[in-house]
């Protein structure tokens, strides 16, 4: 797919022009990119560009806030971004079915359950709502991922875009740092090895997400 394609260029691009290394980490624990809803934490404006570095052509759910950013929104919303206004019913019903649509045509879909971002030493509570997809399409495969961020080796907030800190301060930081390293883990997830207890939607969507983040918390 062009699409594809053009993601995973840009992405390996970007990435060099920003001076960072990126890493995949369990690479055995991803057997291909179809049909796929991958979960991950979430640290910087840098997250989109690392995972598609690497070679995966995900299509991100992000935040509708992210569209007014300078350079940046404009650059992530030509990468295909489904946007999502969480304070509106209306907007997640509407990517809920736009996702669903692009998982049965083969596409990878790439979402932040925590809805914002972090240090990238914790992780915050998830949003519940976008697991659905993987609840109502049994045939999709499921991939957490971990996101870690180094400097010369040691793990580091420096690159997190976080608190009160403007957008262009924080791509000033990050280009004006050294010896930085994305580090993304694939971790292994198997459906039926999670005994859901719930059976009423709602529930079920809650356990499985706090499922998926205590295994993401237990790699952080």
């Amino acid at each position: 797919m062009a699409l594809n394609k053009t993601l995973v260029s840009f992405g390996k691009v970007f990435i060099v022009i920003c001076g960072v290394k990126v890493s995949l980490k369990n690479g055995s624990n991803i057997k291909n990119y179809t049909n796929t809803i991958i979960v991950s934490n979430h640290i910087s404006w840098l997250d989109i560009f690392a995972i598609h570095s690497l070679g995966i052509p995900g299509i991100f759910i992000a935040k509708s806030e992210i569209k007014q950013w300078p350079i940046l929104g404009s650059l992530i919303s030509n990468a295909g971004t489904i946007f999502i206004d969480r304070t509106n019913r209306r907007s997640i019903i509407n990517v809920l079915e736009t996702s669903k649509d692009l998982l049965l045509s083969g596409h990878t879909i790439v979402f932040f359950p925590e809805g914002t971002t972090s240090d990238g030493f914790k992780i915050l509570p998830f949003h519940t709502s976008l697991f659905s997809l993987f609840l109502d399409n049994p045939q999709t495969k499921l991939l957490p991922i971990v996101i870690r961020y180094l400097k010369f080796g040691r793990k580091t907030s420096e690159p997190a875009y976080i608190d009160e800190m403007s957008l262009w301060g924080s791509v000033v930081k990050v280009l004006s740092s050294g010896g930085l390293e994305i580090q993304i883990e694939a971790l292994e997830f198997a459906y039926n090895d999670f005994q859901l207890q719930n059976t009423n939607k709602l529930q079920k969507k809650r356990e499985l997400a706090e499922k998926i983040r205590e295994k993401i918390s237990n790699k952080i």
